[in-house]
């Protein structure tokens, strides 16, 4: 993994650039709360955060993944519109980057 450090003059360069690689998702206020959510706009992004409420792994490992779909006329199908879905996870805090690879050695291990 490479590591880059912006400086904050750079952000809205940067933020012209990345939202063409997917939806950007970064730490925001909902509720009285931290979470990671759909970044609307760049100002809407909280850097300074402690914790969010739940953990990045939801992009990951959700609470809920449908498998199969059912259409009276199609019978069952697989679902696969999140397959094609391009997120960029933006403000990520570097603990939670080491939990991300903590995953992949669990989950990608023969």
């Amino acid at each position: 993994m490479k590591v880059l450090k912006l400086p904050k003059s750079n952000l809205d360069l940067f933020a012209a650039v990345v939202q063409q690689f997917g939806e950007v998702h970064a730490p925001v206020e909902r509720n009285g709360a931290i979470v990671f959510g759909r970044l609307r706009r760049w100002s809407e992004a909280r850097l300074d955060y402690q914790r969010t409420l739940l953990p990045l792994k939801k992009y990951f490992l959700p609470p809920r993944d449908p498998l199969l779909r059912y259409r009276p006329a199609e019978g069952y199908q697989a679902c696969r519109e999140d397959l094609e879905r391009r997120l960029v996870l933006f403000g990520v805090h570097p603990c939670d980057v080491n939990a991300l690879n903590i995953l992949d050695q669990v989950f990608g291990a023969p």
